[in-house]
């Protein structure tokens, strides 16, 4: 991201060239704004809740929003397919041949983008728990062991950026194997730290 100026002119001009997409909530441009919240209270149950739920993601509530989402979106030709929890990596390790299945000669690298900003972040939150006494600190080992999952995805992710540079299929083939790998030990150790069966 990046901060620019424009005129008014040039703003509304991008308005009126852009391109109309076919999706039914996107119709208009909104405000988002910072709201100042005074108080924050951690909700230890919702927290382990969502992340029992991340790791044994649920493929009825998945298919059921895929459901939903094809039901909103039938006036188009969009097509989805819905993945939660840990089954992402699953989705990430196909998307490159889908690709490229395609006839793309390039992938699409934003998602392994997100999947790394997400575990930056859970590295964050980790760290946030140790603080606040939700997690032992006798724990911080596997904390520490979590990084090893953030290394892989940042791996995967300049792979990805590599191939697009320079193609060499033997990278699909490493894309694949290291976020398999990668999934299995992300639900190890989240098992660990959080005592989770």
């Amino acid at each position: 991201y990046k901060f620019s100026t424009c005129t008014y002119e040039e703003m509304e001009q991008a308005f009126a060239t852009g391109q109309k997409l076919s999706m039914p909530f996107v119709k208009s441009v909104a405000l988002i704004k910072f709201v100042d919240y005074k108080t924050f209270t951690f909700n230890l149950k919702y927290f382990m809740d969502t992340l029992t739920e991340y790791i044994y993601p649920d493929k009825q509530k998945a298919e059921c929003f895929n459901d939903h989402i094809m039901d909103a979106y039938s006036s188009s030709n969009w097509q989805t397919k819905t993945y939660t929890g840990v089954d992402v990596y699953d989705y990430l390790a196909k998307f490159p041949l889908d690709e490229l299945n395609l006839g793309k000669n390039m992938i699409d690298y934003r998602l392994y983008h997100a999947m790394l900003d997400h575990k930056v972040y859970m590295i964050r939150r980790l760290e946030f728990l140790v603080r606040k006494g939700v997690i032992d600190e006798r724990k911080r080992s596997l904390i520490e062991s979590y990084v090893q999952i953030k290394r892989n995805v940042e791996s995967v992710r300049n792979s990805i950026l590599k191939y697009n540079s320079k193609t060499n299929d033997s990278i699909i083939s490493y894309i694949s194997t290291k976020l398999t790998e990668t999934k299995l030990l992300e639900i190890d150790i989240l098992k660990q730290i959080f005592e989770i069966k």
